[in-house]
C-alpha cells in the first residue's frame, strides 16, 4: 500500500507540470507500467511449502550447533574510536538509566549516559540484550516524502525508530552520495532517470530532485552522518563493493564508527578486510542459505554482530524452522538476527511486525515505522524495556 501510494505521487508529480526529461503525461501509463514490473517480486513460501523436511534442517542446525558451542564465547566491545558526547535530542527512550526487573540486563544506556539510538555499544552488539529494535527501510517516507531524504529521516526519529537503513554509492568525484539505483530509476528521480551515480560529479547529483519531491535531492553521506550523531543509529548498505573502502574512510573522517553499521554480503567480509580500520566498525552479514548459517557461525567473525535472514529461506526453511535456528544456533552463537516486514505476501502491519518479532528476530526492517514501533514498544514494555 504504501509503495502504491508514494508511485501513484511521482505519477502526480510528472503529469502536473514539466520536468526535465520526466516522461509526459501521454507516458504516464507506461511508466506506470515499468514501475509495476520493476517491482514485482515472487510470492513467499508458506510453512508447507519449505521443500525440505524437518529432519533437513534439524540435521543443519546440529552441525551449525557443534560449531557453536565450540566456539569462543562473543563479547561485545565498544569501537576503538567512538563519537563524542552526542549533540542530538534524545528522542522518545524513556528512563534509559533504569533496569528492567527480568533475567538480564537493562542495555538502553551505557554507563556514559548514551542510548541505543546512539551507539552501537548499547544493546545493538550485546546478545544479552532483549529488546525489540526497529530500522527504518529509508526513513519514514510516503505521500510528499521522499525514500532517502532528509525529511524521511528526520520523520524516522519523530517516529521513535531506533535505526534508518540507506543506500550508498560513490560518484566519480569520489564522493558517497545516498542513492538506491545506478543507472537512477523513475522512481527516484524523473529528472535523472537512466544517469549512472558512478558517472557523475557530486554537484551534478546534487542537481537531481527526489521525487515526487521538487526540492529535496540526492544526500552526501558525510552530511548524513553529522545529522544522525547522537539521534539515530545508520545501516549503511554500500550498493558496490568497490565503494566499501572510500565510504568507510568518510565514516571515519566523520568519527561515526560508534554510530553506523555496515549490512555486507559474506563474500564481501573478505574486501572489507582489506580496508585499514575495517575491524573497528560492525557488520550484519546477508543470509542466503543454511549453508551461510554454518558459516558464520563456523567461522566466527566478532565484527559480524548480527545476521540478516528472511523469515523463511526459499527451499531449505520455513518459518518455524527459521525459528528455531534462531533458537538453538544463530542465538547462541552471539549473534543477533534481522529480518523484513516486506517480504510477500507479507503487509507491514502493527501484526506483522509482532510475528517477526515473535518469531525469534531482534531487528525488523520495517516498511512502515508507526506500525514497527508500536509492535516494538508493547513488546518492550512486556520485557522490562523502556
Amino acid at each position: 500500500m504504501k509503495w502504491a501510494l508514494f508511485l501513484g505521487a511521482v505519477l502526480l508529480s510528472a503529469c502536473s507540470e514539466p520536468v526535465q526529461r520526466a516522461p509526459s503525461c501521454g507516458d504516464c501509463e507506461d511508466a506506470m507500467a515499468e514501475i509495476a514490473d520493476s517491482e514485482a517480486m515472487p510470492d513467499a513460501l508458506g510453512p508447507e511449502d519449505a521443500g525440505v523436511s524437518d529432519a533437513d534442517v534439524d540435521a543443519a542446525s546440529d552441525a551449525a550447533s557443534d560449531a557453536a558451542s565450540d566456539a569462543e564465547p562473543f563479547e561485545a566491545s565498544t569501537p576503538d574510536a567512538g563519537f563524542d558526547d552526542a549533540q542530538g535530542q534524545d528522542h522518545g527512550t524513556g528512563d534509559a538509566q533504569s533496569s528492567p526487573d527480568i533475567g538480564f540486563a537493562d542495555a538502553s544506556a551505557s554507563d556514559s549516559g548514551r542510548t541505543h539510538r546512539q551507539s552501537m555499544s548499547v544493546c545493538w552488539t550485546d546478545p544479552a540484550c532483549g529488546r525489540a529494535i526497529v530500522v527504518s527501510h529509508g526513513g519514514d517516507w510516503g505521500g510528499s516524502v521522499p525514500y532517502n531524504s532528509r525529511p524521511a529521516f528526520e520523520a524516522a526519529v519523530v517516529c521513535g525508530a531506533d535505526g534508518i537503513e540507506t543506500d550508498v554509492r560513490v560518484t566519480l568525484d569520489g564522493v558517497p552520495v545516498l542513492a538506491h539505483s545506478s543507472p537512477i530509476e523513475i522512481y527516484e528521480s524523473l529528472g535523472c532517470t537512466g544517469d549512472r551515480i558512478e558517472e557523475m560529479t557530486a554537484a551534478e547529483v546534487s542537481q537531481c530532485h527526489l521525487v515526487p519531491s521538487r526540492t529535496e535531492s540526492f544526500q552526501r553521506l558525510d552530511e548524513v552522518l553529522e545529522w544522525a550523531r547522537g539521534r539515530i543509529i545508520v545501516e549503511l548498505e554500500v550498493k558496490e563493493t568497490r565503494d566499501l573502502a572510500r565510504t568507510i574512510e568518510v565514516v571515519f573522517e566523520h568519527g561515526a564508527e560508534d554510530g553506523v553499521y555496515f549490512l555486507v554480503g559474506i563474500d564481501e567480509l573478505t574486501a572489507a578486510a582489506a580496508i585499514p580500520g575495517w575491524d573497528r566498525l560492525w557488520y550484519l552479514a546477508r543470509i542466503r542459505s543454511l549453508a551461510d548459517i554454518t558459516n558464520m557461525v563456523t567461522n566466527r567473525n566478532p565484527r559480524v554482530f548480527m545476521l540478516e535472514i528472511d523469515r523463511e529461506i526459499s527451499g531449505e526453511a520455513n518459518q518455524q524452522q527459521v525459528s528455531d535456528l534462531l533458537r538453538d544456533v544463530v542465538h547462541p552463537a552471539g549473534l543477533k538476527a534481522l529480518s523484513s516486514s516486506n517480504k510477500p505476501p507479507s503487509i507491514p502491519t502493527v501484526r506483522n511486525h509482532t510475528d517477526v518479532f515473535e518469531q525469534g528476530f531482534d531487528v525488523v526492517l520495517s516498511y512502515s515505522c508507526e506500525n514497527g514501533v508500536e509492535a516494538a514498544r508493547a513488546l518492550n514494555a512486556a520485557r522490562g524495556y523502556p
